[in-house]
Order: structure tokens, then C-alpha cells, then sequence
């Protein structure tokens, strides 16, 4: 999962016409006649050079990932490059990464000024790094945890939302052992966000909320916000110049119109609620609020409301946000792009079904309990994490002051990439890797092993704090879904399996069939 963010901040670079391109130019070279355009930071990491004015965003029209491990791989595990003005490091490798977020204090800031466009500041995912994030996800962390994310007690939860995906699947069979050609993306998308819809809404708003279901859903359309978005991350001074202000345009509107749907629940928690008894996060933040107005009643201290400013219905509007996308976006995105896999190669999921039928008796529901004794159903979502992560380019860093990274000096402001996919789709960690082969992830024993490799979850202070609860969805949905249904392609199909290189990489439209087992 999250780490989790909105799939409308688009990294891809696609859709380029030459007007945009000289529109771009132009912008930049007022903006360098004004500025002076910055000499290259002594002793920065190696990289390509780009182009005048426009660094190195040509070449990243499609796909840029892949561009960038092969830079990685030309001049090494740390490079910048320019992309635009804007001083851009990339880490490709593992170590790279650690050093980063675990060794170095400095990089965990966001690109305010391009995530501004689309998060609209406050939140919790695009905030910079200071006592206020940290507060703030300390918090999330204990109210999720109260409310059952990495307990055993959240698992029966897990096993209804597999289920109701299940039956939904059974439903289109009607009287007949299998569906027609299907598209499940939107089926897994609802069936992911129920779990933290009711970790965080007290019950399932998609299934209740048809404006917000129709909302929502158009996330996982592909192309629905312009691949325009990606070049605002890196100059956001475009965002009022055309075609760049529809992206623009788009983006504050489905913030605003999901602001709308969570603005309408904090209220309807504020009319029913019982402090005693609060039933999720947003019982637990609005009981918060109460106490701090108490004990502001009661205190002297004048700067106490300063201070305490964090807990504020203003706050809690994109908290809310920030965690039901960054728990909805990656799981349903690794759950369809499993599906896909397994109905390529079936002889994969033949080995799915044997591995389920020897150790989960007949009508017996999965648990977490028998992952350690299914090693193969986790190679098989450490696989698809591998070679198709849903964030391949992570959520990008800032470096909050001028610093250094394994030698290099690393300049104030420079935004910081982790090459996600390059460093899982690395040839000489992964032979053979845009092979789909989950066996690579079974050691000599038949046991399962755990790569430092694979991180989808990034690592460091801002790893993705609902990692447990994702690994607990990802076991069960795709254990229940295997253990109920065969998935094959229609014949004469064969789907792109490269995806659509978005923020977050998606397979692209595609059709299965299901059939019961």
C-alpha cells in the first residue's frame, strides 16, 4: 500500500503536442531570465544532461521509471537530473533508499508548491516533516490500531469484504459455472475500501454513498486527469496557464467534491456520536477536539490553542482523506493486477489452488493463521509487488536544507525519488525480471522468502503506517478469490501486461472470466 496517494497527481508524461511543449519553454525561460538559472550543486550526484530550459522531461514522456534505471544503471544507485528548474534525485537501489530515510533526517519534507495543486495542503500523506506530522500519525496509528488494524479481531471484518466480493463475482455467474468476460477492476476497488471505510467511517460509505461510489470510481478509469499533472508537480508555476489549468481545474475538483462526502460524515458523527463509546477515527479525533477545548477552559497558558491546533475540523477533512485513498489505491491495484497475472499464466495459479485445497479443508474460510503455512500465495503478492509496484516512483521527498547522501552533496529543495520499480525490476538482483515467476521468492526448503528488495511500503519515518492491514487484506482477498474461482482470459485475448504508468501503475482495461471452483 499507501505509500499511499492520490492517483490524480499523475507522473506519467504522455500526452505532450508540440504547443505544450514550446508553451512549457516559454514559461521556463521567462522564469530562468528572472531567476538566473542555477548552476549544478558541486559535488551532486551524476546524472544525465537534459535539454535547455526543459532538463530532462522529453525523455519522460512514457514510462518514466524505466528511463530512470536506465540512467541508474549508466551512472549509479544515486543521480539528479533537472526537470524543468526543479533539482530531481532518484534512488535506485535498496541501500540508496535506506540511507535516505532511515540514516539521513532531512529529506522527508513534501513538494509543497506542486502537491498544493492537488492535496490543498493539511492531511497527513503531503505535509511536510515536523512535530505536527508526527503528532499526527501517532495518532492514526493508535486510533487504527484501537479499532482493530494488525489485530486478529479486524479479521473477520477482511473475510465479509472477500466474501462480498465473492458473492458479487457468484451473482454475475447466475445459473450458469462461470461469468462472461468481466472487468473486476471497480469490483475490487469498492471491496478494498471497505475495510477502511469502516476503520475510519464506522460503517461501508462506497456501498451506502452512490455520489461518492461514481466519485471515487473514476480514479481507477484510465487517463481520467491529464498526464499534464506530472509536469505541475515539477513546475506548479504553470498551473494557471492552459492546457495546464484544466489538470489543474480537474484535480481541485474531485479534492473539493471528496471534501464534500467527508464534511457531511464528520457532521453526522458530531450529531450521534457517544465520547464513551467512539466507533472509529473520526469518533476518536472529534472526542480530541472536546477534550482540548476543556483543558484550554481550564488553562492558563495562552499558548495552549496554538499549540494544539493540529486537532481542528479543518484537519480532519483530508486526515480522513489521506487515509481512506491511501487505504483503498495500492491494495486494489495490487489485488487486480494479481488477478491478471494468474490468469496469464495458469500455471501459476494452478499451483495457488494446490497450495490452498492441501491446507484450507473445503468450505473452510482463510485466515491469517495459515499464511505461514502457504508460502506460495505470498510469493505469488511479493511477485506482483516486484514486478509491478503500484507506486513506482514512491511519493516524492524534499530535502528541507542543503545536505549529503553517501558523498554527494544534496541541495536544499532537490525532490527526492525512490525508483521503486527500477530497483525491483534490477537484472542483476533479479534475473530474468519482467518474467512474472513467483518461485523466485521460495528458497530450497519451500519457504517463503522475505526480500529487502521488494518495498512497496517504502521505508524510513514515513513508511506506509497501514502496511499490517494491507498485508492482512492482500492474504485473504486473493486466498478467498483463489480458493472459489478459476481465472482465464477470453480466448484470443492477451492483455497488455505492462500497464499505464500514472502516479500509481495500473494494468490497463482488461477482461477475465471467472469460474467456480
Amino acid at each position: 500500500m499507501l505509500n499511499l496517494v492520490y492517483p490524480f497527481v499523475g507522473m506519467t508524461f504522455r500526452i505532450f503536442n508540440c504547443w505544450t511543449i514550446l508553451l512549457t519553454m516559454f514559461v521556463i525561460l521567462m522564469l530562468l531570465i528572472i531567476n538566473k538559472n542555477p548552476k549544478k550543486t558541486v559535488g551532486a550526484p551524476p546524472g544525465p544532461k537534459g535539454y535547455p530550459v526543459l532538463g530532462v522531461l522529453p525523455y519522460l514522456m512514457k514510462f518514466p521509471e524505466r528511463k530512470m534505471a536506465e540512467w541508474s544503471s549508466q551512472h549509479g544507485s544515486i543521480i539528479m537530473v533537472k526537470i524543468g528548474l526543479t533539482d530531481v534525485v532518484v534512488l535506485g537501489s535498496s541501500s540508496a533508499a535506506h540511507a535516505a530515510f532511515v540514516k539521513n533526517t532531512h529529506l522527508s519534507d513534501r513538494p509543497q508548491d506542486g502537491l498544493e495543486i492537488f492535496a490543498g495542503g493539511k492531511g497527513l500523506l503531503f505535509i511536510n516533516a515536523s512535530d505536527f506530522h508526527t503528532e499526527q500519525r501517532r495518532f492514526c496509528l493508535s486510533a487504527l490500531r484501537e479499532f482493530g488494524m494488525g489485530k486478529k479481531t479486524l479479521e473477520p471484518k477482511i473475510l465479509d469484504c472477500a466474501a462480498m466480493l465473492c458473492d458479487h463475482i457468484i451473482s454475475v455467474c447466475g445459473n450458469y459455472d462461470s461469468t462472461g468476460p468481466i472487468q473486476i477492476e471497480e469490483l475490487v476497488y469498492i471491496t478494498m475500501s471497505s475495510v477502511i471505510s469502516h476503520l475510519v467511517f464506522g460503517h461501508d460509505t462506497l456501498q451506502e454513498n452512490d455520489d461518492l461510489r461514481r466519485l471515487l470510481l473514476r480514479t481507477v478509469e484510465p487517463n481520467k486527469f491529464n498526464a499534464l499533472a506530472g509536469v505541475l508537480m515539477f513546475i506548479p508555476s504553470l498551473k494557471n496557464i492552459p492546457p495546464f489549468s484544466i489538470t489543474t481545474s480537474r484535480a481541485v475538483q474531485f479534492r473539493e467534491g471528496l471534501h464534500h462526502h467527508i464534511r457531511i460524515e464528520i457532521d453526522r458523527h458530531r450529531a450521534s456520536r457517544d465520547p464513551n463509546q467512539p466507533r472509529d477515527l473520526i469518533d476518536k479525533f472529534l472526542n480530541q477536539i472536546d477534550k482540548l477545548k476543556i483543558r484550554h477552559n481550564t488553562s492558563n497558558n495562552n499558548n495552549y490553542t496554538v499549540n494544539n491546533n493540529n486537532y481542528v475540523k479543518e484537519q480532519l477533512v483530508p486526515l480522513v482523506r489521506d487515509l481512506f485513498m491511501a487505504g483503498t489505491d495500492t491494495s486494489s491495484t495490487t489485488i487486480t493486477w494479481a488477478i491478471l497475472f494468474l490468469a496469464s499464466f495458469p500455471d501459476v495459479q494452478g499451483r495457488i489452488h494446490e497450495e490452498i485445497d492441501t491446507i484450507i479443508e473445503y468450505n473452510q474460510r482463510p485466515s491469517i493463521s495459515f499464511e505461514d503455512k502457504m508460502p506460495y500465495v505470498r510469493a505469488v503478492l511479493q511477485e506482483t509487488f516486484r514486478l509491478r509496484p503500484p507506486l513506482p516512483l514512491s511519493v516524492p521527498h524534499v530535502a528541507h536544507c542543503n545536505t549529503s547522501l553517501m558523498g554527494y552533496r544534496i541541495p536544499k529543495g532537490a525532490i527526492i525519488l525512490t525508483n521503486t520499480w527500477g530497483i525491483q525490476n534490477n537484472p542483476k538482483l533479479w534475473p530474468e525480471p519482467e518474467k512474472f515467476k513467483p518461485e523466485r521468492h521460495i528458497d530450497e526448503f519451500g519457504k517463503f522468502i522475505k526480500s529487502p528488495d521488494v518495498i512497496p511500503f517504502n521505508i524510513g519515518t514515513r513508511h506506509c503506517l497501514g502496511q499490517q492491514l494491507a498485508k492482512m487484506e492482500l492474504f485473504i482477498t486473493l486466498t478467498s478469490l483463489c480458493q472459489r474461482f478459476r481465472f482465464t482470459l477470453p480466448l484470443g485475448e492477451t492483455p497488455d501486461l505492462t500497464g499505464e504508468s500514472t502516479f500509481i501503475l495500473r494494468p490497463f482495461p482488461f477482461h477475465v472470466i471467472a469460474t467456480k471452483r
